[in-house]
């Protein structure tokens, strides 16, 4: 995620090898809300909700639910203002 975007990568190959492919981007004046919503087994689950009215869920993490509060957290906050 970037200050303007949200983006999903899939990493391909392993070790220096490896590369990085976006599969989905969005701008993110686009998300309207993220929350987290854990289940047995998907703690790390993050629903994102888009201003259309859809919603994507996404699993960051099986077991620990610390990445999916920093993506609530990072998605949820404010814009930060640019510098000129």
């Amino acid at each position: 995620m970037t200050d303007r975007r949200l983006l999903l990568l899939a990493a391909r190959g392993v070790g220096a090898s490896r590369t990085f492919q976006i599969v989905f981007d969005l701008p993110r004046s686009e998300v309207s809300g993220a929350a987290r919503r854990g289940r047995p087994l998907q703690r790390g689950r993050v629903e994102v909700r888009f201003t259309d009215g859809s919603t994507k869920a996404w699993t960051t993490g099986m077991l620990s639910a610390g990445r999916a509060r920093s993506l609530v957290t990072a998605l949820t906050s404010a814009t930060p203002a640019m510098e000129a």
